[in-house]
């Protein structure tokens, strides 16, 4: 990826700035030699370098910014999935130490004996949608 496309989707709006038009001008400058004398070059060079390092300073720390609250926002979710897990964890096995069939179980909690049995196998990454909808439901109902 090209530092320009970088620095636009790391900063919002920036493609209305005064910092980034003069920016891309002067990238746009230095590539025609007739435009300019041996000092007029190393002063575009000079301000283009100094422009491109503030935009590529800001644009990365928008960066690690927004991985940052990504990842925590992913923490936040994978602890509230696992403490989600285990209450449907903990109620199949009240159900299963009161003597219920896995089929009782099923019938109770709106789902498949298959189901059931990825709950037992702790294996709930591969339940289906529907199916923990219907045991949100059901849950609910019995509350």
């Amino acid at each position: 990826m090209y530092l320009q496309e970088f620095i636009k989707q790391n900063i919002p709006n920036v493609e209305s700035r005064e910092d980034f038009k003069q920016y891309v001008s002067l990238k746009e400058c230095l590539v025609d030699d007739s435009l300019y004398n041996r000092k007029q070059a190393a002063e575009h060079f000079e301000k283009f370098l100094e422009l491109k390092d503030k935009l590529f300073d800001e644009s990365i720390g928008n960066y690690f910014e927004e991985k940052t609250m990504t990842n925590e926002s992913n923490k936040i979710y994978q602890t509230k999935l696992a403490e989600a897990n285990n209450v449907l964890y903990k109620v199949v096995d009240d159900l299963q130490k009161e003597g219920r069939s896995l089929r009782e179980i099923g019938k109770l909690l709106s789902i498949k004996r298959a189901d059931v049995l990825k709950i037992l196998h702790r294996d709930v990454g591969n339940l289906s949608y529907s199916a923990i909808l219907r045991i949100q439901s059901s849950l609910l109902q019995k509350k």
